[in-house]
């Protein structure tokens, strides 16, 4: 239960940052298609889908000669290499267009400052960059939860993240553990420099008391 707990806190944990991004709001009828799409999209996003529910996939599924358990983890390995083979191919493309900002992001959402013009309850694709070890391009999409007015054409959007698969929320976890391992790490260095520096001038206090 204690661990459950701790995970959750975790969970809840807010990471300050900028990140390259952009936004794109989505119609009820892309949403519906975007929902049901495996895991990353790209330009190329017909193809993969393609390939994710495709005839490799339907041959797992009818396969006279498989186990309905054995059939099943086929579909899923299928699933997951198709998501690498998207994950790939969107780290290709060109994505200069990218816009670096300042954003409060969780595990489960984030909020940012906008040009794009939206309502409560509409849907957003969101692209970012996540600077993982290797860094990651990602493809999520989101809900949008909340909207103030903050400049003329400018809002600040709250988005809750709407996962179509595992790995797409994994990426977003290990994102904001990284950030809060590094936070941690940095308030231990702090505390060192901060002890050093008293021991260092008390040290040098002694000498100038003994002269």
């Amino acid at each position: 239960m204690a661990v459950k707990e701790d995970r959750n806190r975790r969970l809840d944990f807010r990471q300050d940052d900028m990140l390259r991004m952009r936004e794109v709001l989505l119609t009820k009828d892309e949403y519906s298609i975007e929902v049901n799409r495996v895991g990353i999209s790209s330009n190329q996003s017909s193809l993969l889908h393609g390939m994710s529910s495709g005839a490799y996939g339907h041959e797992i599924s009818s396969a006279a000669h498989l186990s309905p358990e054995v059939s099943k983890a086929l579909e899923l390995l299928d699933a997951k290499l198709n998501y690498v083979i998207g994950l790939n191919a969107l780290q290709q493309v060109d994505h200069a267009d990218l816009e670096e900002r300042f954003v409060n992001m969780s595990a489960t959402g984030m909020r940012f400052t906008s040009s794009v013009y939206c309502k409560k309850g509409e849907h957003l694709k969101i692209t970012m960059s996540l600077p993982l070890s290797t860094p990651v391009l990602l493809e999520v999409l989101a809900e949008v939860v909340d909207v103030k007015k903050v400049a003329k054409g400018k809002t600040e959007l709250g988005v809750a993240f709407r996962f179509r698969c595992e790995e797409e929320e994994d990426n977003v976890v290990r994102y904001i553990f990284k950030r809060q391992r590094e936070n941690i790490r940095m308030k231990y260095r702090e505390k060192d420099r901060e002890r050093i520096g008293y021991t260092r001038y008390t040290r040098l206090d002694d000498e100038d008391d003994l002269v």
